[in-house]
């Protein structure tokens, strides 16, 4: 799939008409003829409307949306659909919502409410991005994808905390440096354990509230980093064969003459193995794998395998 090239700078924003009757519709491609509007960001907000139940996919009405746009000559900018879980997912997987600065675990509502490390939220907002792509992939009108809607906030919740964790072996390696650049020897503070620290917030280490706990969000925003990534190679079928893994990014990238290079980082302290599902050559060893080997990463290890045609 590649995407077409526009012969200008497209005008337009947000258009949601899945929100209010179909026979406003053409009153609002007229209004758009007057304003020259020539692209218009769909389904951002539709995830409830194309999965309303954990099993079922419907994309009846964005199928409409999408083809009135077309037949109206609007270049299309076309969401995920993740922009905000729908009811369901936070009733059936209560982990999926964030957990806020002060401890507490939030319900459903707002739209900024998803743990970006939940593995229930990373998997089904996936597999909703791969279903959008390869229903609408070879649409004409499609100019554009749209992975994500005002990036923000912050979770606390026990997963995020060890992704923080994580975050914090990979930035000093020890638990010594660790303690000597955060100066732990004041207020008694020197940490023996990885699983000592705690992200600064409300219950544990703060000075006047999120605002000045800034130096931890680095970490906690690798998680939404890592999802707003995984959203993209999901877009373009190429989020790797191991998309599951914990702590194992993994990612595909097509060459001009057709092969195909995989790209596996292990971002955990101990070594991982997966199962090669093609045979190939490591690009950084010389090391060959074999279909159904074991491929072994080491601890924070890089693969470049390029796939066997």
């Amino acid at each position: 799939m590649s995407l077409p090239l526009s012969a200008k700078v497209p005008f337009g924003g947000d258009y949601n008409p899945e929100q209010w009757p179909e026979d406003v519709w053409k009153q609002d491609y007229r209004l758009f003829d007057t304003a020259r509007i020539d692209l218009v960001t769909l389904g951002v907000f539709d995830w409830a409307l194309t999965q309303p139940a954990e099993d079922t996919y419907d994309f009846t009405l964005l199928d409409r949306i999408v083809e009135r746009a077309s037949a109206e000559g609007r270049g299309i900018c076309l969401a995920t659909g993740t922009g905000a879980h729908p009811p369901w997912l936070a009733k059936a997987y209560p982990e999926v919502t964030r957990t806020d600065f002060e401890g507490r675990k939030r319900r459903f509502g707002q739209r900024h409410n998803s743990c970006p490390s939940s593995p229930v939220f990373r998997r089904l907002s996936t597999e909703l991005a791969r279903r959008v792509a390869r229903r609408y992939a070879d649409t004409p009108a499609v100019l554009a994808w749209h992975v994500g809607n005002e990036y923000g906030g912050a979770c606390y919740c026990a997963l995020c905390a060890a992704g923080f964790r994580n975050w914090l072996r990979q930035r000093y390696g020890t638990l010594d440096e660790l303690n000597e650049a955060w100066y732990t020897t004041f207020w008694s503070h020197t940490f023996t354990d990885w699983d000592e620290i705690e992200p600064p917030s409300a219950l544990t280490e703060h000075w006047r509230g999120p605002d000045h706990t800034a130096f931890v969000a680095a970490g906690l925003d690798q998680a939404g980093v890592s999802w707003v990534v995984r959203q993209v190679l999901a877009r373009h079928d190429l989020l790797g064969p191991y998309p599951d893994v914990p702590d194992l990014e993994s990612a595909v990238r097509v060459a001009a003459d057709g092969s195909r290079l995989l790209f596996l980082l292990n971002h955990r302290a101990e070594p991982v193995e997966v199962t090669a599902r093609t045979g190939g050559v490591d690009l950084l060893t010389g090391d060959r794998t074999a279909a159904g080997a074991a491929l072994r990463l080491p601890a924070y290890g890089v693969v470049v395998l390029k796939e066997d045609r």
